[in-house]
């Protein structure tokens, strides 16, 4: 591998680490956002991408089953008063 190649797939890594350190930090501000208010579907929704973006795919599976049956209940309430 040429010496730039070598250079440019360093500097992918570190923004790949930087981006990730990034979505850290935001997952962690949804989650705490989520225990003051745990009905905002919206939080849930950016809590499941950013857990899908970083290769968590547990996590990712975990939180997407929550918002599916939070959606659910939603809807069946919205279905209940109109």
């Amino acid at each position: 591998m040429q010496s730039h190649e070598k250079f440019r797939n360093i500097l992918n890594w570190h923004r790949k680490k930087e981006e990730q350190q990034i979505y850290v930090d935001a997952l962690a501000e949804y989650k705490a956002a989520l225990e003051l208010d745990p009905e905002r579907i919206d939080v849930y929704q950016k809590v499941v991408l950013l857990d899908y973006k970083m290769g968590q795919f547990s996590e990712f599976e975990t939180q997407a089953n929550a918002l599916l049956t939070k959606m659910k209940t939603v809807n069946r309430i919205r279905h209940l008063l109109f």
